[in-house]
Protein backbone atom coordinates (compact mmCIF):
# COMPACT_ATOMS: atom_id res chain seq x y z
CA UNK A 1 0.00 0.00 0.00
CA UNK A 2 1.34 3.51 -0.73
CA UNK A 3 0.98 5.25 2.32
CA UNK A 4 0.59 8.92 3.12
CA UNK A 5 2.87 10.07 6.05
CA UNK A 6 1.17 12.37 8.35
CA UNK A 7 4.94 12.96 10.63
CA UNK A 8 8.93 11.81 10.17
CA UNK A 9 8.84 8.34 11.46
CA UNK A 10 11.39 8.24 14.21
CA UNK A 11 14.65 6.36 13.47
CA UNK A 12 17.37 6.49 15.73
CA UNK A 13 20.71 6.16 14.20
CA UNK A 14 22.76 3.92 16.34
CA UNK A 15 26.11 3.11 15.19
CA UNK A 16 27.18 -0.87 16.21
CA UNK A 17 24.88 -3.01 17.60
CA UNK A 18 26.08 -5.77 20.16
CA UNK A 19 23.27 -7.71 21.50
CA UNK A 20 19.79 -7.96 20.87
CA UNK A 21 16.73 -10.33 21.72
CA UNK A 22 13.48 -10.91 19.78
CA UNK A 23 9.91 -12.41 21.46
CA UNK A 24 7.15 -14.05 18.97
CA UNK A 25 3.88 -14.30 20.27
CA UNK A 26 1.46 -16.95 19.41
CA UNK A 27 -2.20 -17.81 19.31
CA UNK A 28 -1.56 -20.33 22.09
CA UNK A 29 1.51 -18.28 24.58
CA UNK A 30 0.94 -15.75 26.81
CA UNK A 31 4.71 -15.84 27.82
CA UNK A 32 6.41 -12.89 27.90
CA UNK A 33 9.94 -12.08 28.55
CA UNK A 34 11.42 -10.10 32.04
CA UNK A 35 13.52 -8.48 29.96
CA UNK A 36 10.91 -6.19 27.85
CA UNK A 37 9.57 -4.90 31.56
CA UNK A 38 11.38 -1.38 30.94
CA UNK A 39 9.45 -1.10 27.79
CA UNK A 40 6.49 1.04 27.99
CA UNK A 41 4.09 2.13 25.41
CA UNK A 42 1.15 3.47 27.33
CA UNK A 43 -0.09 6.64 26.52
CA UNK A 44 -1.53 9.10 24.03
CA UNK A 45 -0.01 9.68 20.61
CA UNK A 46 -1.12 12.56 18.27
CA UNK A 47 -1.62 11.34 15.55
CA UNK A 48 -3.60 11.73 11.87
CA UNK A 49 -5.15 9.54 9.83
CA UNK A 50 -5.16 9.28 5.98
CA UNK A 51 -7.84 7.69 3.90
CA UNK A 52 -6.24 4.73 1.36
CA UNK A 53 -9.10 3.12 0.14
CA UNK A 54 -12.98 3.05 0.07
CA UNK A 55 -14.76 6.56 1.56
CA UNK A 56 -18.08 7.46 3.56
CA UNK A 57 -19.73 6.51 0.68
CA UNK A 58 -18.38 3.10 -0.18
CA UNK A 59 -20.01 -0.34 0.56
CA UNK A 60 -17.72 -3.11 1.75
CA UNK A 61 -16.32 -5.31 -1.00
CA UNK A 62 -18.98 -7.77 -2.52
CA UNK A 63 -18.44 -11.21 -3.58
CA UNK A 64 -19.85 -13.13 -6.40
CA UNK A 65 -21.62 -16.29 -5.79
CA UNK A 66 -22.89 -19.18 -7.80
CA UNK A 67 -24.56 -21.82 -6.05
CA UNK A 68 -27.36 -24.57 -6.30
CA UNK A 69 -30.44 -23.84 -3.68
CA UNK A 70 -33.04 -26.64 -4.79
CA UNK A 71 -34.64 -28.58 -7.80
CA UNK A 72 -37.48 -27.82 -9.83
CA UNK A 73 -39.71 -30.63 -11.85
CA UNK A 74 -42.70 -30.72 -14.04
CA UNK A 75 -45.53 -30.85 -11.59
CA UNK A 76 -44.41 -27.84 -8.51
CA UNK A 77 -45.34 -24.28 -9.53
CA UNK A 78 -43.97 -23.06 -6.43
CA UNK A 79 -40.26 -22.95 -4.98
CA UNK A 80 -38.90 -21.43 -1.77
CA UNK A 81 -35.28 -21.56 0.22
CA UNK A 82 -32.33 -19.37 1.54
CA UNK A 83 -29.06 -18.02 0.26
CA UNK A 84 -26.14 -19.53 1.98
CA UNK A 85 -24.52 -15.94 1.82
CA UNK A 86 -25.48 -12.37 3.66
CA UNK A 87 -26.20 -9.70 3.07
CA UNK A 88 -27.42 -10.18 -0.11
CA UNK A 89 -27.23 -7.35 -2.83
CA UNK A 90 -30.76 -7.72 -3.79
CA UNK A 91 -29.98 -6.18 -7.44
CA UNK A 92 -27.93 -8.43 -8.10
CA UNK A 93 -29.95 -11.59 -7.62
CA UNK A 94 -31.08 -14.14 -10.70
CA UNK A 95 -33.14 -17.44 -9.66
CA UNK A 96 -33.01 -19.83 -12.51
CA UNK A 97 -34.94 -22.82 -13.56
CA UNK A 98 -33.25 -24.11 -16.36
CA UNK A 99 -34.11 -21.30 -19.18
CA UNK A 100 -36.35 -19.15 -16.48
CA UNK A 101 -34.93 -16.37 -14.65
CA UNK A 102 -36.32 -14.57 -12.22
CA UNK A 103 -34.42 -11.07 -11.90
CA UNK A 104 -33.74 -8.99 -8.52
CA UNK A 105 -35.11 -4.87 -9.04
CA UNK A 106 -33.43 -3.87 -6.39
CA UNK A 107 -36.34 -3.51 -4.12
CA UNK A 108 -36.90 -7.22 -3.00
CA UNK A 109 -39.03 -8.23 -5.53
CA UNK A 110 -38.48 -10.96 -8.57
CA UNK A 111 -39.68 -10.48 -11.83
CA UNK A 112 -39.58 -13.11 -14.73
CA UNK A 113 -41.71 -13.21 -17.95
CA UNK A 114 -43.36 -16.69 -16.34
CA UNK A 115 -44.38 -15.64 -12.60
CA UNK A 116 -42.92 -13.53 -9.77
CA UNK A 117 -41.07 -13.88 -6.47
CA UNK A 118 -39.48 -12.48 -3.69
CA UNK A 119 -35.72 -11.99 -1.94
CA UNK A 120 -34.30 -10.47 0.75
CA UNK A 121 -31.10 -8.97 2.27
CA UNK A 122 -31.25 -12.29 5.14
CA UNK A 123 -31.60 -14.89 2.15
CA UNK A 124 -34.57 -15.91 2.19
CA UNK A 125 -36.41 -16.22 -1.39
CA UNK A 126 -39.32 -16.92 -2.73
CA UNK A 127 -41.06 -18.05 -6.68
CA UNK A 128 -44.50 -19.13 -8.14
CA UNK A 129 -43.95 -19.91 -11.94
CA UNK A 130 -47.19 -18.56 -14.11
CA UNK A 131 -48.97 -22.14 -14.79
CA UNK A 132 -51.33 -20.53 -17.59
CA UNK A 133 -49.80 -20.94 -21.16
CA UNK A 134 -50.59 -17.91 -24.10
CA UNK A 135 -52.03 -19.20 -26.33
CA UNK A 136 -51.26 -17.81 -30.33
CA UNK A 137 -53.15 -17.94 -33.62
CA UNK A 138 -50.91 -16.90 -36.47
CA UNK A 139 -48.94 -18.35 -39.10
CA UNK A 140 -46.01 -20.44 -38.29
CA UNK A 141 -42.97 -21.29 -40.72
CA UNK A 142 -41.88 -24.85 -40.37
CA UNK A 143 -39.05 -26.17 -42.75
CA UNK A 144 -38.86 -29.62 -43.92
CA UNK A 145 -35.66 -31.31 -45.16
CA UNK A 146 -35.21 -34.03 -47.74
CA UNK A 147 -39.01 -35.32 -47.38
CA UNK A 148 -38.53 -38.82 -49.76
CA UNK A 149 -41.04 -37.70 -53.11
CA UNK A 150 -41.26 -40.63 -55.35
CA UNK A 151 -38.27 -41.91 -57.85
CA UNK A 152 -38.88 -41.85 -62.10
CA UNK A 153 -38.21 -45.24 -63.83
CA UNK A 154 -35.73 -45.58 -66.06
CA UNK A 155 -36.81 -44.41 -69.87
CA UNK A 156 -39.49 -41.91 -67.82
CA UNK A 157 -39.25 -38.38 -68.52
CA UNK A 158 -41.82 -36.93 -66.09
CA UNK A 159 -42.87 -37.63 -62.83
CA UNK A 160 -46.62 -36.17 -62.25
CA UNK A 161 -47.80 -37.84 -59.23
CA UNK A 162 -45.43 -36.07 -56.22
CA UNK A 163 -47.63 -35.10 -53.13
CA UNK A 164 -45.79 -32.90 -50.44
CA UNK A 165 -46.66 -34.18 -47.08
CA UNK A 166 -47.23 -30.77 -45.12
CA UNK A 167 -49.22 -28.16 -46.89
CA UNK A 168 -49.45 -25.07 -47.77
CA UNK A 169 -46.03 -24.47 -49.44
CA UNK A 170 -44.32 -21.23 -48.96
CA UNK A 171 -44.13 -19.25 -52.59
CA UNK A 172 -40.56 -20.02 -53.69
CA UNK A 173 -38.83 -22.25 -50.75
CA UNK A 174 -39.22 -25.54 -52.51
CA UNK A 175 -36.25 -27.42 -54.10
CA UNK A 176 -36.67 -30.92 -55.36
CA UNK A 177 -33.12 -33.00 -55.66
CA UNK A 178 -32.59 -36.23 -57.49
CA UNK A 179 -30.08 -39.25 -56.58
CA UNK A 180 -28.15 -38.95 -59.53
CA UNK A 181 -27.80 -34.77 -59.14
CA UNK A 182 -29.88 -32.70 -60.79
CA UNK A 183 -32.55 -30.39 -59.04
CA UNK A 184 -35.46 -28.25 -59.56
CA UNK A 185 -36.40 -24.74 -57.91
CA UNK A 186 -39.22 -22.84 -57.35
CA UNK A 187 -38.84 -18.88 -58.42
CA UNK A 188 -42.50 -18.39 -56.42
CA UNK A 189 -44.55 -18.58 -59.21
CA UNK A 190 -44.87 -22.19 -59.33
CA UNK A 191 -42.68 -23.15 -62.22
CA UNK A 192 -39.65 -25.04 -61.10
CA UNK A 193 -36.40 -24.40 -63.10
CA UNK A 194 -33.87 -27.70 -63.20
CA UNK A 195 -30.40 -27.74 -63.31
CA UNK A 196 -30.12 -28.76 -67.00
CA UNK A 197 -32.42 -26.83 -69.09
CA UNK A 198 -34.10 -29.86 -71.18
CA UNK A 199 -35.93 -30.07 -67.35
CA UNK A 200 -38.62 -28.59 -65.49
CA UNK A 201 -41.70 -29.09 -63.47
CA UNK A 202 -44.29 -27.11 -61.50
CA UNK A 203 -45.80 -26.69 -57.96
CA UNK A 204 -48.93 -25.82 -56.33
CA UNK A 205 -49.00 -24.36 -53.11
CA UNK A 206 -52.07 -24.79 -51.47
CA UNK A 207 -52.52 -28.67 -52.36
CA UNK A 208 -48.42 -29.50 -52.80
CA UNK A 209 -48.83 -31.06 -56.22
CA UNK A 210 -45.47 -31.41 -57.56
CA UNK A 211 -44.85 -32.73 -61.25
CA UNK A 212 -40.88 -32.70 -62.81
CA UNK A 213 -39.87 -33.35 -66.11
CA UNK A 214 -35.97 -34.78 -66.94
CA UNK A 215 -33.35 -34.33 -70.11
CA UNK A 216 -33.72 -37.38 -72.11
CA UNK A 217 -29.85 -38.93 -71.33
CA UNK A 218 -31.36 -39.16 -67.91
CA UNK A 219 -34.60 -41.21 -68.83
CA UNK A 220 -32.49 -43.26 -70.84
CA UNK A 221 -29.63 -44.28 -68.51
CA UNK A 222 -31.43 -43.92 -64.56
CA UNK A 223 -33.77 -44.72 -62.21
CA UNK A 224 -34.05 -41.38 -59.99
CA UNK A 225 -34.97 -40.83 -56.57
CA UNK A 226 -36.47 -37.64 -55.54
CA UNK A 227 -36.51 -35.22 -52.78
CA UNK A 228 -38.46 -32.23 -51.40
CA UNK A 229 -36.99 -29.68 -49.20
CA UNK A 230 -39.50 -26.49 -48.21
CA UNK A 231 -41.15 -24.65 -45.91
CA UNK A 232 -44.49 -24.71 -44.91
CA UNK A 233 -47.08 -22.51 -43.56
CA UNK A 234 -49.07 -23.86 -40.15
CA UNK A 235 -52.09 -21.74 -39.13
CA UNK A 236 -52.41 -23.55 -36.45
CA UNK A 237 -52.98 -22.24 -32.34
CA UNK A 238 -49.49 -22.41 -30.43
CA UNK A 239 -49.16 -22.23 -26.72
CA UNK A 240 -46.47 -20.62 -25.23
CA UNK A 241 -45.64 -19.87 -21.45
CA UNK A 242 -45.02 -22.86 -18.87
CA UNK A 243 -46.95 -25.80 -20.28
CA UNK A 244 -43.39 -28.24 -19.21
CA UNK A 245 -40.29 -27.26 -17.52
CA UNK A 246 -38.83 -30.11 -17.03
CA UNK A 247 -36.78 -30.86 -13.66
CA UNK A 248 -33.38 -29.92 -12.54
CA UNK A 249 -31.56 -27.66 -10.03
CA UNK A 250 -32.55 -24.44 -9.32
CA UNK A 251 -29.31 -21.88 -9.38
CA UNK A 252 -29.01 -18.75 -7.71
CA UNK A 253 -26.60 -16.21 -8.41
CA UNK A 254 -25.92 -13.21 -6.46
CA UNK A 255 -23.37 -10.61 -4.58
CA UNK A 256 -23.41 -10.06 -1.20
CA UNK A 257 -21.19 -8.07 1.47
CA UNK A 258 -22.60 -5.66 3.98
CA UNK A 259 -23.91 -2.35 2.85
CA UNK A 260 -22.91 0.49 4.55
CA UNK A 261 -21.39 -0.99 7.63
CA UNK A 262 -17.84 0.99 6.92
CA UNK A 263 -19.79 4.62 6.90
CA UNK A 264 -19.76 5.10 9.98
CA UNK A 265 -16.23 4.30 10.48
CA UNK A 266 -15.06 5.97 7.77
CA UNK A 267 -16.39 9.17 8.53
CA UNK A 268 -14.85 8.72 12.36
CA UNK A 269 -11.57 7.77 11.32
CA UNK A 270 -10.93 10.42 9.41
CA UNK A 271 -11.37 12.95 12.24
CA UNK A 272 -8.51 10.42 14.36
CA UNK A 273 -5.85 12.66 16.13
CA UNK A 274 -5.04 10.87 19.16
CA UNK A 275 -4.56 7.41 19.86
CA UNK A 276 -4.26 6.02 24.05
CA UNK A 277 -2.67 2.86 24.50
CA UNK A 278 -2.62 0.98 27.54
CA UNK A 279 0.09 -1.38 27.97
CA UNK A 280 0.11 -4.70 30.44
CA UNK A 281 2.57 -7.44 29.74
CA UNK A 282 2.03 -8.00 26.41
CA UNK A 283 -1.73 -7.44 26.18
CA UNK A 284 -2.86 -3.85 24.78
CA UNK A 285 -6.15 -1.62 24.72
CA UNK A 286 -6.16 1.01 22.24
CA UNK A 287 -8.81 3.84 21.91
CA UNK A 288 -9.34 6.50 19.39
CA UNK A 289 -10.56 10.35 20.25
CA UNK A 290 -13.45 8.78 17.65
CA UNK A 291 -14.62 6.17 20.19
CA UNK A 292 -13.41 3.08 18.66
CA UNK A 293 -11.80 0.82 21.39
CA UNK A 294 -9.70 -2.69 20.49
CA UNK A 295 -8.13 -5.28 22.26
CA UNK A 296 -5.40 -7.25 22.02
CA UNK A 297 -1.87 -7.96 22.13
CA UNK A 298 2.12 -7.71 20.90
CA UNK A 299 3.12 -10.38 17.59
CA UNK A 300 6.41 -9.72 18.24
CA UNK A 301 9.09 -7.96 19.75
CA UNK A 302 12.77 -6.55 18.98
CA UNK A 303 14.69 -5.55 21.59
CA UNK A 304 18.53 -4.14 20.25
CA UNK A 305 20.82 -2.96 22.45
CA UNK A 306 23.95 -0.50 22.10
CA UNK A 307 27.69 -2.09 22.77
CA UNK A 308 28.96 0.69 24.65
CA UNK A 309 25.71 1.01 26.88
CA UNK A 310 24.53 -2.11 27.68
CA UNK A 311 21.51 0.06 29.55
CA UNK A 312 20.37 1.98 26.66
CA UNK A 313 17.92 -0.01 24.41
CA UNK A 314 15.69 0.50 21.21
CA UNK A 315 12.17 -1.72 21.01
CA UNK A 316 10.22 -2.45 17.60
CA UNK A 317 6.83 -4.07 18.88
CA UNK A 318 4.62 -5.70 16.48
CA UNK A 319 1.02 -5.46 17.45
CA UNK A 320 -2.55 -6.45 16.47
CA UNK A 321 -5.95 -5.13 18.27
CA UNK A 322 -9.62 -5.47 16.76
CA UNK A 323 -13.03 -3.89 17.97
CA UNK A 324 -16.42 -5.71 18.47
CA UNK A 325 -17.44 -4.05 15.36
CA UNK A 326 -15.08 -5.65 13.05
CA UNK A 327 -12.24 -3.02 13.28
CA UNK A 328 -8.75 -3.82 13.04
CA UNK A 329 -5.53 -2.25 13.23
CA UNK A 330 -2.09 -3.71 12.42
CA UNK A 331 1.09 -1.94 13.09
CA UNK A 332 4.35 -1.29 15.14
CA UNK A 333 5.02 0.59 18.44
CA UNK A 334 8.96 1.97 18.60
CA UNK A 335 10.48 3.23 21.21
CA UNK A 336 14.52 4.80 22.07
CA UNK A 337 15.35 4.11 25.59
CA UNK A 338 17.65 6.88 25.22
CA UNK A 339 15.51 9.79 24.26
CA UNK A 340 12.14 8.46 25.99
CA UNK A 341 10.75 9.02 22.05
CA UNK A 342 7.93 6.72 20.70
CA UNK A 343 5.85 6.40 17.86
CA UNK A 344 3.18 4.88 16.86
CA UNK A 345 2.54 3.33 12.90
CA UNK A 346 -0.56 1.19 12.17
CA UNK A 347 -3.14 -0.19 9.35
CA UNK A 348 -7.16 0.72 10.36
CA UNK A 349 -9.45 -1.12 8.55
CA UNK A 350 -13.03 -2.27 8.73
CA UNK A 351 -14.02 -3.76 5.01
CA UNK A 352 -13.04 -1.86 2.65
CA UNK A 353 -12.09 1.31 4.56
CA UNK A 354 -8.22 1.56 5.12
CA UNK A 355 -6.68 4.05 7.25
CA UNK A 356 -2.64 4.85 7.59
CA UNK A 357 -2.44 5.88 11.32
CA UNK A 358 0.50 7.57 12.51
CA UNK A 359 1.44 9.22 15.53
CA UNK A 360 4.09 10.30 17.95
CA UNK A 361 3.77 9.61 22.07
CA UNK A 362 5.10 11.34 25.23
CA UNK A 363 8.69 10.86 26.05
CA UNK A 364 9.11 8.39 29.08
Amino acid sequence: MHRKPVFPAFAAALAALATGCEWTGTSSSDSWSGSYDAMNFSGSYRSAATLESGSADSSETTVSVREVVGSYNNSTRKYAGHLSHTPVNLASVQIQLGGITFTGDGSGNLTSDYGAGKVSESGAWSVDLDATPTETTGNHEEPVTSEHLGSINKGTLEFNKGHLKKIPIKRGSLVVTSSHGLTWNDGGSGILKCSDSEGGGTVEYEAGTVTVTRPKLHAADYEEELYASYVYISNKTQESGISSIGSGSIVAIYSYGATQNSASMATSSSDITAVTVSQSGQNLSMSTNTGIVMSGKFTAVRETRVASDSGTATYNAQFQVTSAAGHKFVGTLNYDASSGHRTLNGTLTQGKAVYDVQGVGPAF
